[in-house]
């Protein structure tokens, strides 16, 4: 059912509605505002109430083939079919073509309620009582108290971590905090999402960071702890999908963040003392913090490639007249220009 908020029309139509045809009806408004109530799809026959809606859904129609989609290519037997395929097929998904594979919409998330997997053993709050909200896609906030009894359970036999000869299972507790006294106070909020790095992948959630290592019940009947240090956070890159091809792969600003160019590649002059055939890019800001590389570098998709349209802290190429790596661009003057992505590497600890 498709509802709007009833409006007033303007009186400064586009040209392009009052002189609009109806041969179909016998309808004749005497002023703008008239008009606009009356606009009518003489393909699908449906009348729509404001010139906007009418508009939107002109864009879809090819003018020669009114029932082949405009936007994908599809071609539809009537217009129940290219009705349905607007509906579910264009406004539902988009592509990315440097994926080359359908996402869904910001505005969806292919991942289950994960206050379902939530477990109280001592019945103290019900699921629906959780500090819980949800964004667009599958951006989540589930916020609890830093203590002993806030952990994530997982499998090692769904985990890339390896399973420790000394454990009895195959279940650990990824801890939020290294304070075993049950009774102390809970510590500061933290969002579980954000502190565990939690993303939806294959229509379920996983876990990517483990700030404080994880606990499991070894052979010998004790608890045993493993990772404290945070060491098998650095294995794994936080990356997330949106639409289309509005990604986050998370870094540290560090030296090991780099990204690097083929400079046949790119629209920036390339140096007359270069040495080699590509160059590097570092990422800017404060040493440690966290930089996401799409918003950073500017990374877009065109033509099936991913490129970088945005320079930080400059490039940094070899120079045969010093015989040492030298940067330019660090003001930001080739900022605008693409470069092809070659490879990256990124500092996740």
């Amino acid at each position: 059912m498709l509802t709007s908020i009833k409006q007033e029309p303007l009186d400064d139509f586009p040209d392009t509605v009052l002189n609009y045809n109806y041969p179909h009806c016998a309808y004749k408004p005497n002023e703008p505002k008239r008009l606009a109530r009356h606009v009518k799809c003489l393909d699908c026959d449906i009348t729509f109430s404001d010139e906007t809606l009418f508009i939107l859904h002109q864009i879809p129609h090819t003018p020669v083939n009114p029932f082949k989609c405009s936007l994908c290519g599809t071609q539809c037997i009537n217009k129940v079919t290219f009705a349905s395929h607007v509906l579910f097929s264009i406004s539902l998904f988009q592509q990315c073509h440097c994926c080359m594979k359908w996402k869904r919409s910001a505005d969806n998330c292919d991942c289950p309620d994960i206050r379902d997997r939530y477990i109280d053993n001592r019945n103290e709050m019900n699921k629906t009582a959780l500090w819980y909200t949800e964004g667009a896609g599958c951006a989540r906030n589930l916020s609890c108290g830093l203590h002993l009894r806030t952990t994530l359970v997982f499998n090692f036999q769904e985990s890339e971590i390896p399973l420790p000869d000394a454990a009895s299972d195959y279940f650990a507790e990824a801890l939020s905090v290294l304070d075993l006294d049950e009774n102390s106070l809970p510590g500061r909020t933290l969002n579980l999402f954000s502190y565990y790095g939690i993303i939806c992948e294959n229509k379920d959630w996983y876990a990517t960071k483990y700030p404080v290592g994880f606990a499991y019940n070894g052979t010998d009947y004790k608890r045993k702890y493993m990772a404290t240090g945070g060491e098998y956070t650095k294995k794994y890159v936080l990356y997330t999908e949106e639409g289309g091809c509005v990604n986050n792969i998370t870094c540290r600003v560090h030296f090991d963040t780099i990204l690097s160019i083929k400079l046949d590649e790119t629209e920036i002059p390339i140096p007359e003392d270069n040495g080699y055939g590509k160059a590097y890019l570092h990422a800017g800001g404060e040493e440690g913090s966290a930089v996401d590389l799409f918003s950073s570098f500017g990374i877009i998709c065109e033509n099936n490639r991913w490129y970088l349209t945005k320079y930080p802290s400059g490039i940094e190429y070899y120079s045969n007249e010093c015989q040492c790596w030298t940067f330019i661009g660090v003001g930001g003057e080739y900022d605008g220009k693409k470069s092809k992505l070659g490879e990256f590497d990124c500092d996740a600890k």
